[in-house]
C-alpha cells in the first residue's frame, strides 16, 4: 500500500498542506499582497513534479519570469488617465470624437447620439452599443480591423516589429507615389514640380506614421 493510501498519512498531508498554505498567508499579509496570489504561488510549487528534466526546469522558469511580472506590476500604483477636458469645456463636443455619429449642417454631432455612446462606454454592454444612433448604415468602426486590411495580410508572415517597419515603408512609397500622380495628371505640373510634390507628401506620411506610434 503506498503511504498516501493510509489513513493516518493522508491525514498528516492534509494538515501539511494546511500549514502551508496559511504559512503562505501570513507572508502575504505582510508583503502586502492578496491571499489568492499567496495560495496560487503555494499550490502551484507543492504540485509541480520536479523531474530534474530540461522541459520542468523551463517550464519552471517560465513561471518564476510571469509570476516575478505579475507581483512586479501589482506593486505599482495605478496610472492616473487625465482627459484635456474638452468634453467639459465644449459642450457642442467639438472637440471629441464623434466619428460614425449623425452630426447637423455645421458639422456638430447630435447630442443625443453622443450621450448613447457616452453611456454605452460606461456600461460596456453590447446592445447599449448597437442602441447608438448612427450617421448612415456604418457601425463603429472597430480598433481590431485593421488585421483585415489587404496590405497587412503579405506582412502577416513577419514578426511584429518588422511587419510595423515594412508597412511604413509600403504607405510612404503608395503616397509618394499617389502625390506624384495627382500632380502630374489632375494638376498637370512638370515632372520635376510633381517630383517634389511626391517627396514632400512621402516625407509628411513618414512623420505622421512615426507620430502615431
Amino acid at each position: 500500500m503506498h503511504d498516501l493510501d493510509r489513513p493516518s498519512q493522508r491525514a498528516h498531508a492534509t494538515r501539511r498542506g494546511f500549514l502551508a498554505r496559511m504559512s503562505g498567508l501570513g507572508l502575504a499579509a505582510l508583503a502586502g499582497l492578496p491571499p489568492s496570489l499567496a495560495l496560487a504561488s503555494r499550490e502551484g510549487s507543492a504540485e509541480e513534479d520536479d523531474d530534474g528534466s530540461p522541459a520542468t526546469r523551463r517550464r519552471r522558469a517560465a513561471y518564476d519570469v510571469r509570476h516575478e511580472a505579475a507581483l512586479r506590476l501589482l506593486r505599482r500604483p495605478l496610472t492616473s488617465h487625465p482627459d484635456n477636458g474638452d468634453e467639459r469645456r465644449y459642450p457642442s463636443r467639438i472637440g471629441s470624437y464623434s466619428k460614425c455619429l449623425p452630426h447637423d449642417a455645421r458639422g456638430e454631432v447630435a447630442e443625443a447620439a453622443y450621450g448613447a455612446f457616452l453611456h454605452a462606454l460606461g456600461s460596456g454592454r453590447g446592445t447599449d452599443f448597437e442602441a447608438i444612433p448612427m450617421g448612415g448604415t456604418l457601425k463603429l468602426a472597430n480598433p481590431q480591423a485593421a488585421v483585415l486590411y489587404p496590405l497587412h495580410w503579405p506582412l502577416l508572415v513577419l514578426a511584429p516589429d518588422r511587419a510595423q517597419d515594412v508597412a511604413l515603408v509600403l504607405h510612404v512609397a503608395i503616397a509618394a507615389v499617389g502625390a506624384y500622380a495627382f500632380a502630374r495628371l489632375a494638376l498637370r505640373t512638370s515632372p520635376l514640380a510633381a517630383v517634389v510634390a511626391g517627396a514632400g507628401f512621402g516625407k509628411t506620411m513618414a512623420l505622421e506614421e512615426a507620430l502615431s506610434r
